[in-house]
């Protein structure tokens, strides 16, 4: 997805490790490896908590490959829960890309 978008000032991406037992040498390391160039962040137990307040428990399951869209107002649209290939994940943001 990150290749099809090509480098665009309207869109940040974000990966967050919810794994207590990760840190942030471990995922820099990781993401280094994977040649991933997007941003990575271990979150605090707090965060991950909250996330699974909101927007359910399987957000906190790893395997489920949770994903949201954050709006430009700030709104948050969680995806279907799966992997998803590049096409699907253009196809899903290109609403928000065309917002001004």
């Amino acid at each position: 997805m990150h290749a099809q978008l090509g480098k665009r000032d309207d869109f940040v991406s974000v990966a967050l490790d919810i794994d207590p037992n990760e840190n942030d040498g471990t995922l820099k390391a990781h993401a280094m490896n994977r040649g991933f160039d997007w941003t990575y962040a271990v979150t605090s137990a707090e965060v991950a908590r909250e996330i699974g307040q909101l927007y359910g428990a399987q957000f906190l399951n790893p395997p489920s490959t949770p994903m949201l869209i954050i709006d430009r107002q700030g709104k948050a649209h969680p995806l279907p829960f799966g992997i998803k290939s590049g096409n699907d994940l253009k196809a899903a943001l290109a609403p928000y890309l065309k917002q001004s």
